[in-house]
């Protein structure tokens, strides 16, 4: 996933968020995740949280870890922007920037 990104000259920067385990396994089921097709079965996500270590830090390159328990996804994304000195999107966007090649955020 890095070396085509980084092989036409850009950047990959790391940002896993976490949350209460508690928390995580509530959200992993709201609606808008299945629309999505994305996990969202708690006792599938409990298995794969006590199979592997989805908690540590990415061993390599930098990395900003945060915490989301008690935070919207917009100031994730701010924090993350900040931190890496990335441009910020244009107010009220709303797409992923893909197409404009502006930074795409997942919070």
């Amino acid at each position: 996933m890095v070396e085509p990104v980084e092989a036409h000259g850009g950047t990959v920067h790391y940002a896993p968020l976490t949350c209460a385990r508690e928390v995580l396994l509530e959200r992993v089921e709201a609606e808008s995740r299945r629309a999505h097709g994305k996990l969202h079965d708690a006792r599938t996500l409990e298995i794969l949280l006590d199979r592997y270590d989805l908690w540590s830090p990415v061993p390599f390159g930098q990395s900003l870890s945060i915490d989301t328990t008690a935070i919207p996804p917009a100031q994730a994304a701010a924090r993350i922007v900040a931190h890496y000195g990335l441009p910020p999107p244009p107010p009220e966007s709303g797409s992923s920037g893909v197409d404009r090649g502006e930074p795409r955020l997942h919070a």
